[in-house]
């Protein structure tokens, strides 16, 4: 066995930590100190908003893909709007 290879094995041993669920936990290893990262956790957390806005838009998208589906299918009926309920359309599911 290579020594890079028992630094890793030894890694796995003193980083693994058992989950409630039975599954396990290894911590990353790596070859520098995490504090060399600097400033990257806010290009990380922008990226991540990107992405978020991005799933927003993507289930937005199918939902609204959904109720003209629906619409379509009458498994729903208009209710009258009521007070707070002026801008928006309510349905009653009917068939589902």
């Amino acid at each position: 066995m290579t020594a890079e290879n028992q630094v890793c094995k030894q890694h796995v041993v003193t980083h693994t930590n058992e989950q409630n669920d039975g599954g396990s936990v290894v911590r990353l290893p790596t070859n520098m100190d995490p504090k060399q990262l600097g400033s990257s956790r806010l290009t990380a957390e922008r990226i991540l908003h990107i992405f978020e806005r991005r799933l927003e838009q993507e289930l937005k998208d199918q939902y609204h893909y959904f109720m003209r589906k629906s619409k379509g299918l009458d498994h729903r009926d208009q209710v009258n709007s009521q007070e707070g309920t002026k801008h928006a359309t309510v349905y009653q599911l009917s068939s589902l």
